[in-house]
């Protein structure tokens, strides 16, 4: 069983978490409702990780990018920077071939 305590922070963390999905800025792109978040420090809005091409992987690869027409999801999570494309000195886990990504700050509201 929680106590009180545990039980409010809970319900605290439970709201807190809801507040931000609802307050994170969003725009409509074809069916795709693109999810950001707010960078307050500078009055932006903030969307990452945006696909702009296809993967360059298979036959694609090492060739001109494919450019991308949708998203084929109802929602997308454009809260956070895309992977890196490969390079140097890049943690492996950060890196990616399917990197052609567009970040756009916009001015906030």
């Amino acid at each position: 069983m929680f106590a009180p305590h545990g039980l409010g922070c809970l319900i605290s963390l439970a709201v807190a978490v809801t507040g931000v999905r609802a307050a994170s800025p969003q725009v409509q792109l074809g069916n795709t409702t693109l999810i950001g978040r707010e960078v307050t420090l500078s009055n932006q809005d903030f969307f990452g990780g945006i696909p702009f091409a296809e993967p360059p992987l298979g036959a694609l690869r090492l060739q001109r990018p494919v450019l991308k027409t949708s998203l084929d999801t109802a929602e997308f999570d454009a809260s956070n920077f895309g992977f890196f494309c490969l390079q140097e000195s890049v943690p492996v886990s950060e890196l990616s071939e399917d990197c052609l990504t567009i970040n756009v700050f916009r001015p906030s509201k």
